[in-house]
């Protein structure tokens, strides 16, 4: 690095500890489930609202409010 010039990123840089947190709150029921994970990718987004989905009753259906997870 040169002198008076700025320190550049890459693509590689870490995230400095920084996870998501997966979760669901049943409201009547006053039960939750949640797992944090390293990175966000959408094999585990599928898995954790099948995860959900398994713990529905049967014929139940889920409202689902995904936050703006890029911001």
């Amino acid at each position: 690095m040169k002198a008076g010039q700025p320190r550049t990123r890459t693509h590689g840089d870490t995230r400095s500890g920084a996870t998501t947190l997966l979760a669901s709150l049943r409201v009547l029921g006053g039960t939750e489930t949640g797992r944090n994970i390293d990175r966000l990718r959408h094999e585990k987004f599928f898995a954790a609202l099948d995860t959900v989905d398994r713990q529905l009753p049967e014929g139940r259906e889920a409202n689902v409010v995904p936050d703006n997870n890029s911001t």
